[in-house]
């Protein structure tokens, strides 16, 4: 008697056994399929706002950029400020209309960007802020952003980062020249510090996690915040 208890025991425990393996191991699969299509549609989707991010990002930044490359070239083809500058002599009355006429293009901006103006012959310069021993004419007079400059009459974007005397990171340069009769008479550019690339790249709406690296068309790294986090 007793064993027949045992086996019949025995029969049920296993018949329970089966039973849990045929209704447990469909769940399980089903379970890890829905893990794998779930996963990969969240990757799908990650991609997808990570591209069209970035993608905003950098036409925020175009943007940002293009307004300043459209006001210089408004700047430097003023009738009047190729007439002040293209003189023998700038007098100070002139130099006060050309300062005036700088802040005018930098309203709103001044506080971020600094503008510099230099004659060709090196006779006269101004700025709104501090100008670079870089962009001593005396001694770049083609190289660097002048040689750029130099070889077309469009607006120029040039990478230009580094750290001013008043310790202001900035990013890039965007610079044009005046020209009186198809010579060369002047160059007036525009240094674009970190925090404008900040701000144009935070104006876009972000629902992941992003840092940006910014680089130009050579791989000059213009902008980060990648690598300085991780310092």
């Amino acid at each position: 008697m007793h064993s027949v208890k045992k086996r019949r025991m025995s029969f049920f425990a296993k018949l329970f056994i089966c039973f849990a393996v045929i209704s447990i191991v469909p769940v399980a699969l089903l379970g890890t399929l829905t893990y794998i299509i779930s996963s990969n549609v969240t990757m799908r989707n990650v991609e997808y706002l990570a591209t069209n991010t970035v993608d905003n990002a950098a036409s925020s930044l175009d943007r940002t950029i293009g307004e300043y490359k459209s006001a210089l070239s408004y700047f430097c083809t003023d009738d009047e400020i190729i007439k002040m500058i293209g003189a023998d002599k700038v007098t100070e009355n002139s130099r006060t209309s050309i300062y005036q006429k700088m802040y005018i293009l930098l309203a709103g901006k001044s506080t971020k960007v600094a503008m510099h103006l230099i004659k060709a012959d090196g006779t006269f310069q101004l700025s709104t802020s501090v100008i670079p021993t870089v962009y001593d004419i005396k001694d770049h007079s083609d190289w660097g952003v002048f040689r750029k400059i130099n070889l077309t009459d469009s607006t120029i974007t040039y990478s230009n980062r580094y750290v001013s005397s008043t310790g202001k990171s900035y990013s890039m340069a965007v610079a044009h020249s005046i020209k009186n009769h198809g010579e060369i008479v002047a160059y007036a550019i525009i240094d674009i510090p970190a925090d404008v690339f900040q701000t144009a790249l935070d104006a876009v709406n972000v629902s992941l996690p992003i840092r940006y690296a910014v680089v130009d068309e050579n791989n000059y790294l213009l902008y980060d915040e990648i690598f300085t986090a991780l310092d």
